[in-house]
């Protein structure tokens, strides 16, 4: 009996060394750089699902961007130059757009992002004549977005960071896991 439980302890210490011997996943950037499309392209709202983001709506591309961070952006295309926003497949950490036009007039952008259930987790806002970076970082909580416009803008290198694991967690969770194999020894 004594030789099974001290199997089973070293069992599960070698597991918790085996998991925790790994690197904890690294956050991953990804970057919507509307480049690869052309003028007045129609995107579908899950366009960019395989990458992690699912828009609300289809966008439209335009060629008339800021040359700053290319000439193609994207806009709603339903209904034109409405507001943009969608949601995460996983928990991001920073979400960022380059957001306006090349036009003189003043523009308003606000973006905002949520978690699950739909509260505010920040905000970011500019108005001026030029497209400007937006961004809004939290502590790995956001899944949903919205980015608000008031003068026809569009958007380019729509920009999220995921949340990494931390190197602590699969360490935990095979602690967790040793001590149910012990338990369940105990109890037979």
């Amino acid at each position: 009996m004594n030789t099974i439980r001290l199997s089973t302890a070293a069992s599960a210490v070698a597991l918790c060394f085996a998991l925790s011997s790994g690197a904890a996943s690294a956050a991953t950037t990804t970057v919507l750089d509307f480049e690869a499309f052309t003028d007045f392209d129609v995107l579908l709202a899950d366009q960019f699902s395989g990458q992690g983001v699912t828009f609300d709506g289809p966008l439209g591309i335009s060629a008339f961007g800021d040359p700053s961070s290319g000439v193609n952006v994207a806009s709603n295309a339903s209904p034109f130059g409405g507001d943009i926003s969608g949601t995460f497949s996983t928990a991001m950490n920073t979400v960022s757009v380059f957001a306006g036009d090349a036009s003189p007039d003043v523009d308003t952008v606000v973006l905002r992002v949520f978690d699950a259930d739909g509260n505010v987790l920040g905000a970011d806002t500019f108005t001026g004549a030029n497209a400007q970076w937006l961004s809004v970082s939290s502590v790995g909580d956001i899944m949903r977005f919205e980015i608000l416009q008031f003068g026809l803008v569009g958007i380019d290198d729509f920009t999220f960071t995921t949340v990494p694991v931390p190197a602590s967690l699969p360490l935990l969770l095979a602690g967790l896991g040793g001590l149910a194999v012990m338990r369940r020894g105990r109890a037979r």
